[in-house]
């Protein structure tokens, strides 16, 4: 496992260092969001990488598949690229929709106790 870990890690690197020309680790970090010493521990494989900074590196163009396995492309063909703000519009659309459900599942959940004690109570009558 620590070698899987230290291979992701020097994928990251290597992408930071040629796909993003030679960007310090602080640089990096600050463009997906991250503190500086978890992105030092990702490419020294001490960490594992967490799907928010792949979910980043995707929106930036890399191939997150490349980063994990070392296949394919380092960047990603950008006719794929789903932009990153109606990524945000389609993240609230999702949370509006769970929180919706929910709402309809503690409904769900308040009828059926009525129903059941409602059939409790006419067992009781019989």
């Amino acid at each position: 496992m620590d070698d899987l870990k230290k291979n992701i890690g020097r994928r990251l690197k290597e992408v930071r260092l040629f796909a993003f020309d030679g960007m310090t680790v602080s640089q990096f970090a600050e463009l997906l969001h991250e503190k500086s010493a978890n992105i030092s521990n990702y490419e020294q494989g001490k960490a594992n990488i967490p799907n928010r900074v792949l979910v980043e590196l995707y929106y930036k163009g890399i191939n997150p598949i490349y980063i994990l396995t070392g296949e394919g492309e380092k960047q990603r063909e950008q006719g794929n690229l789903i932009p990153e703000s109606d990524a945000k519009v389609n993240q609230s659309k999702l949370q509006f929709l769970m929180d919706k459900a929910n709402e309809m599942t503690a409904v769900a959940g308040d009828i059926l106790k009525y129903v059941q004690e409602q059939s409790a109570g006419n067992e009781q009558e019989n």
